[in-house]
């Protein structure tokens, strides 16, 4: 529950009727265990902090439709970043250093029709937030994605790509600050412990009845 907002409670406590935004809360991690998540009910945005050169942020969310979009070019500090997309078990997806005219990224159809149409949706998700060129390796160290094409979104091409299981980062100079990731499409994806709550609150009022 390290990661949970009070934007999160106060969501639960109102029975999560309104979209919402995560905010990073400390330093989210950059290999998450797959339980890790951003809470419950529609997100519109997260926000947060590459803290350093080598920091990457991943956050697990639930992606619900064909028509989605995750954007980092509106609202972010860090001056050139990169985002990346990994299902469940960790295997790479898709990828954006540049959106169209600037060093910022943005990733899915809503965004750009030919970008991210290759994903299979819905399902849960998580996508990764770094500075450039902080890039995603597989067990044997190999690069999931290729550095080029800087301006493309892009299935994992790199040496790694026939294993896309991320394992580690490996990292490079890179810029620092805040981010903003716009949504569409996006819902937040729930924590074991998160679950337990809305179950133990479920419980409780069956039981005043």
């Amino acid at each position: 529950m390290k990661y949970i907002s009070a934007i999160l409670v106060v969501a639960l406590c109102a029975g999560v009727a309104n979209a919402q935004t995560w905010v990073e809360e400390g330093d989210a991690p950059a290999l998450p265990a797959p339980g890790q998540g951003t809470g419950s009910g529609p997100l519109t945005a997260i926000t947060g902090n590459l803290n350093s050169n080598g920091d990457v942020d991943m956050f697990w969310i639930e992606i619900g439709e064909a028509n989605w979009c995750i954007d980092a070019t509106i609202g972010t500090a860090v001056s050139d970043t990169q985002l990346f997309l990994f299902d469940g078990n960790q295997a790479g997806w898709t990828h954006n250093d540049d959106a169209a005219g600037g060093f910022l990224s943005r990733i899915g159809p809503a965004c750009d029709p030919a970008g991210g149409s290759w994903v299979p949706v819905p399902g849960k998700y998580g996508v990764a937030i770094t500075s450039y060129n902080n890039d995603p390796a597989n067990a044997a160290g190999q690069l999931i994605w290729a550095n080029s094409p800087f301006d493309d979104e892009t299935l994992p091409d790199g040496p790694g790509a026939g294993s896309p299981l991320l394992a580690s980062w490996v990292p490079a100079s890179g810029g620092t600050g805040s981010y903003t990731l716009t949504l569409t499409g996006i819902n937040a994806s729930p924590e074991p412990g998160t679950m337990a709550l809305l179950g133990l609150g479920a419980l409780a009022l069956r039981r005043r009845k």
